[in-house]
């Protein structure tokens, strides 16, 4: 089977690519595949060069194309359709490779390719994109903020404005590349303008996200019905014995951080749990298993199947004649508790 071997490309990631493709190279079993090597250019040139790619990271790609800028053994002005390609692995990063752009010019080729289509590609790689795709369906995001160069260059200030609801420290990147190029953490607001420029150096987008701290990690299994069931959910910061420090919540289209010390207490609000703070309700998009699983067990305990109270808050409790009890919680509200957590609650009081 003879399998052509995109590599190279006109984004920021051309010398990531190309260790990428000498990986390829290096492994791919000779026994079954035939790999031919075509080389896209940083200029948008196509060649099919005569010797492989070998570097094995980026400075080794950089310093050979330095000593030869480009490939005096090839054949210029390549056609894929005169290769006889069975299938084509793009091996391509940032713009004009994973965005659907060379996606679509194999489709419109008619030539077979290993990786996502068009629609996949171009949504996966523009990271406002898919975060709006990912909110639409009710997937947990991170606060973040997007914008494009012309509004950067008209309002810095108001750009920056609305940076700094997410808070401190927060990543700065170019919407559309990978995970390295163009990429910087921000700790002070010193840094964040700076930031941005870098950013824009690669990509006319910028997306400005809130850094997670608590990484989680879930593991599913996919029952005969295809539906996905959670089996195992873990923050990685927990087994350091780290718990939930905040709670990120959603108002109109902007997102906003209420530390989990603020809460008084929070109880079942329909697809959501209501974050009660002082006068005020924030609903965030969780379960009441989960706020119970990620949160310190010191500081906050489940008195119903419905409500969790914060220790600190907690004022009297006194026993209900029902049954149960009757907590009483800073600012002279009172959470009834249920049976099924009487021992919980007898434990506050020792």
């Amino acid at each position: 089977m003879r399998v052509g071997i995109i590599f190279g490309g006109r984004s920021g990631e051309h010398e990531v690519s190309v260790t990428s493709a000498a990986s390829i190279f290096k492994h791919i079993d000779r026994a079954k595949y035939d790999p031919v090597p075509i080389r896209i250019e940083k200029d948008g040139a196509w060649s099919f060069p005569q010797r492989e790619p070998t570097a094995s990271n980026v400075a080794q790609a950089i310093a050979q194309a330095r000593a030869a800028e480009r490939d005096a053994a090839t054949t210029g002005d390549p056609a894929l359709g005169t290769l006889q390609l069975d299938v084509v692995f793009p091996v391509l990063h940032g713009p004009y490779g994973e965005d659907g752009t060379v996606q679509g010019l194999l489709e419109m080729a008619g030539l077979a390719y290993v990786g996502n289509g068009v629609l996949a590609s171009a949504a996966g790689m523009d990271k406002s994109i898919m975060k709006i795709l990912f909110e639409g369906r009710g997937l947990p995001v991170c606060p973040w903020h997007g914008f494009v160069r012309p509004e950067w260059d008209r309002n810095q200030s108001a750009t920056l404005q609305h940076i700094g609801a997410l808070g401190l420290p927060v990543f700065v990147k170019p919407a559309n590349l990978g995970s390295s190029v163009g990429i910087s953490k921000v700790k002070t607001r010193e840094e964040l303008a700076p930031a941005i420029e870098l950013a824009l150096q690669f990509d006319r987008k910028v997306v400005v996200e809130a850094a997670v701290t608590r990484a989680r990690e879930r593991l599913g299994r996919r029952p005969a019905d295809h539906g996905l069931t959670l089996v195992s959910s873990a923050t990685v910061a927990e087994r350091a014995r780290g718990y939930r420090t905040r709670f990120v919540v959603r108002r109109g289209n902007t997102h906003h951080i209420v530390p989990a010390d603020q809460v008084d207490w929070m109880d079942v609000a329909d697809n959501y749990l209501a974050l009660h703070v002082g006068s005020k309700t924030h609903l965030w998009r969780g379960t009441m298993k989960q706020a119970e699983d990620e949160l310190d067990p010191d500081r906050f305990v489940r008195i119903h199947r419905s409500a969790i109270v914060a220790v600190d808050r907690i004022l009297t409790v006194r026993a209900h004649e029902s049954g149960g009890h009757v907590i009483e919680i800073k600012g002279g509200v009172q959470v009834r508790s249920s049976r099924q957590y009487t021992d919980r609650v007898r434990a506050l009081l020792r």
